[in-house]
């Protein structure tokens, strides 16, 4: 689809066609993982709850995993990403 909208070339407003898609790109990447975040967050804020005040852990430490566990994630979706927009 960017690929029909865009008409890349090595002109100087390609150039800013580029920076036009990184950016839309970028922005878009942005939401898609806060959604994904807002989606799951009410499921996980019960389970959180509960543990927190049985002591199980604290915030900090299942801050770190939840982190840990969906960077591989993310960082796979945006690589697709960028493997797919980079020949453009």
């Amino acid at each position: 689809i960017y690929g029909s909208i865009y008409s890349l070339t090595d002109t100087q407003s390609s150039i800013q066609d580029r920076f036009g898609l990184i950016s839309l790109v970028a922005i878009g990447a942005g939401n898609l993982a806060i959604a994904s975040t807002i989606r799951t967050f009410p499921k996980e804020k019960a389970i959180v709850t509960a543990d927190r005040a049985k002591g199980i852990y604290a915030m900090g430490p299942y801050f770190l995993s939840k982190v840990l566990a969906e960077a591989p994630l993310s960082a796979a979706i945006a690589g697709l990403g960028g493997a797919l927009l980079y020949p453009l």
